[in-house]
């Protein structure tokens, strides 16, 4: 999430108005204002879209998928390691 923030900020930068120095660096051609507010209007609708699935559709996806991986199989899922010998050691 923290990359797509950056990307989106860097975005913003070279959109509205980045130093000429970039501009040459990047070969940055004449963009319309119309194009510009399209773009970063873009580039909030996938911050938007990037943090609703990570933090609502994607969690319960992957649980979805265990539970139905787990019905098929009809295996009981792994523990990690370190969990059992923790748990072993507390009782």
């Amino acid at each position: 999430m923290a990359t797509i923030a950056i990307t989106l900020l860097a975005t913003t930068y070279m959109v509205s108005g980045p130093a000429q120095w970039l501009q040459r660096v990047m070969q940055l051609t004449y963009m319309a204002g119309d194009f510009k507010v399209f773009i970063l209007a873009l580039g909030i609708l996938y911050l938007a879209l990037a943090w609703t699935g990570e933090n609502l559709i994607f969690q319960r996806l992957a649980r979805i998928i265990g539970h139905a991986k787990q019905a098929i199989t009809q295996r009981q899922k792994t523990r990690k390691q370190y969990k059992v010998i923790l748990e072993q050691m507390l009782f």
